[in-house]
């Protein structure tokens, strides 16, 4: 699944901890690092190169410095390696805020040539482990929100996780003007249905690819916040998303779902295109 992980840094506490994540899965999936330090003045680069390295231990990384924009190098160095997965911080140096997806983070993920898998955080901890216990894959039964599904089953295998599946139905928004208050119970026992439907759909994804562990749900509300909130009750280490999902209005876009989960959302976020 993951034989070439890129990890972009630009020295700060965020980049810094996703390093971390993704060494940490490299070693999992006994993949090759590359390191990657886009030069723009702010920070000396073999700073960063050494501080990467030195959270590296044992295992060996690659180093490599570039300069112009950050994201069309990162975009172009993961087309020239063929990474299978870039690791990333949600925010870098010049994020303002936890909850503020960094540009060139945006960017990134509507460009990037391989999944992505985001880590929000605000420093590095010495005893800081990657465990993955628990997976959450949403889906809304598209073909984009199927694509995530290989790659969660693929997570869980390696570290004995399970995979949760879950759909969310929105009554306030299928109901149209009338909202939640204005449809009848059966309408919505139809609409969970068909969430159940998808979820069932999913989950053979999964299943299909690894032998672990899944466990079904539907859920009421906005997707994001939906999510949101069943990934901190149940503990979630890591939430596994298509990068657009049947509303997406064109491809180049992240689909809305997934950039607020991305936003919102404590633990890391992998986010995979349609087409991977």
């Amino acid at each position: 699944m993951f034989d070439r992980i890129l990890v972009p840094v630009d020295g700060s506490a965020c980049a810094l901890r996703a390093a971390k994540y993704g060494v940490e899965l490299a070693a999992a999936f006994d993949a090759a690092v590359d390191v990657l330090h886009v030069d723009t003045g702010d920070v000396a680069p073999a700073d960063v190169l050494a501080a990467v390295e030195g959270l590296a231990a044992d295992r060996a990384v690659a180093t490599h410095t570039a300069t112009g924009n950050p994201r069309k190098r990162i975009v172009a160095f993961a087309r020239e390696r063929d990474a299978d997965l870039v690791v990333m911080g949600r925010h870098g140096r010049r994020g303002v805020g936890e909850r503020v997806l960094g540009s060139t983070t945006e960017r990134v993920l509507r460009s990037a040539p391989a999944p992505v898998f985001t880590v929000a955080g605000e420093g590095v901890t010495d005893d800081l482990g990657t465990t993955y216990d628990d997976v959450l894959l949403p889906t809304d039964g598209s073909e984009n929100a199927l694509a995530a599904a290989s790659h969660a089953a693929a997570v869980a295998a390696r570290f004995d996780a399970t995979v949760h599946v879950v759909a969310v139905v929105d009554v306030q928004r299928e109901g149209g003007v009338f909202g939640a208050g204005g449809v009848d119970r059966s309408f919505v026992e139809r609409l969970e249905s068909r969430a159940a439907e998808r979820v069932d759909a999913a989950s053979e994804r999964v299943t299909d690819r690894e032998d672990v562990r899944v466990r079904r749900a539907v859920r009421r509300g906005h997707p994001s916040e939906a999510l949101c909130e069943y990934a901190a009750d149940e503990g979630v280490d890591l939430v596994a998303m298509g990068s657009a999902g049947s509303r997406s209005l064109a491809a180049r876009y992240l689909g809305s779902v997934t950039d607020r989960v991305l936003r919102r959302a404590d633990a890391p976020v992998l986010v995979v295109p349609a087409d991977r």
